[in-house]
């Protein structure tokens, strides 16, 4: 498809989407619980499940074998988000860091910092840290002072869901990523059971359409991908950049998303103490 139809059909399905959040929010994801899935065999060319040698041939076979290596807990996520003007400058970043060692706890931190996040007052971090027993939360201004700090109750469930990370397990941005773009290029990584997978374009605008949604941005194009996999499905980077016209000034914009499993370990924040509720 070239440019300018892609241009276009994406034009028309934002118009159809309407106006949401501002586009230096992160999209929220669904807070369906997870669904066991079995683990999809590796395609016939031993690239990975949903991967062939030309590229990505099913994402959902490919999201579903990332789901089913998280392993119900242990394992670590940063998403970063960056967005820059042209001639370089920082408008946005966005970052999220969860740990889930596998054993109830967990830690979320997600932090908004920039210009743009300056000018709307909507910058610092919100730290979360929880286990079985319930779950402690401080909100620090961008300077570090703490602005805030609540409690709140248990959460049933081997990997809890909070307002920072909604759904760990929904696989929603991997599975859209490897809809919207055109992965093309599949190399073997040198001394590991991996694969770095490689492209540009749009595959699907729908799909892309879904991804960006609700953030107001217009006139998508120079997409690029990157991810590496490993032979059983782990995702463990995959990089998403666009550009997009942003107020009216092109903005460059990279989305990248790691996960690591296994061996993960997770100490009590010093801020938790004293508070009683979080024992652990």
């Amino acid at each position: 498809m070239s440019w300018a139809r892609t241009a276009l059909a994406l034009a028309t399905l934002l118009a159809l989407a309407g106006c949401g959040a501002p586009v230096a929010g992160p999209t929220p994801e669904p807070t369906d619980r997870l669904t066991p899935v079995s683990v999809p065999n590796a395609s016939d060319d031993g690239v990975a499940p949903g991967v062939t040698e030309d590229g990505v041939v099913d994402a959902t076979a490919l999201k579903d074998a990332h789901i089913a290596q998280l392993r119900g807990g242990d394992f670590t996520l940063r998403r970063v988000r960056v967005e820059r003007y042209a001639n370089r400058s920082l408008r946005a970043r966005t970052t999220l860091d969860a740990t889930y060692p596998g054993d109830g706890r967990y830690r979320i931190e997600r932090t908004f910092e920039g210009p743009d996040h300056d000018r709307l007052g909507t910058g610092g971090t919100t730290i979360q840290y929880g286990n079985a027993t319930g779950s402690v939360r401080i909100r620090r201004a961008p300077n570090g002072t703490v602005l805030d700090r609540s409690t709140g109750p248990p959460v049933s469930g081997a990997t809890t869901r909070t307002a920072l990370l909604t759904a760990p397990f929904s696989g929603r941005r991997v599975l859209l990523i490897f809809r919207a773009a055109d992965f093309d290029d599949v190399t073997p990584v040198a001394g590991r059971d991996a694969y770095r997978l490689e492209g540009g374009g749009v595959a699907d605008p729908a799909a892309l359409q879904s991804l960006l949604s609700p953030s107001r941005v217009e006139g998508i194009e120079d997409v690029w991908v990157t991810a590496v996999v490993t032979s059983d499905g782990l995702v463990e980077r995959l990089e998403f950049a666009y550009t997009a016209i942003i107020d009216g000034r092109p903005v460059r914009i990279v989305r990248t998303v790691r996960y690591e499993t296994g061996n993960v370990t997770l100490d009590r924040p010093a801020w938790v103490s004293g508070n009683g509720t979080v024992s652990a």
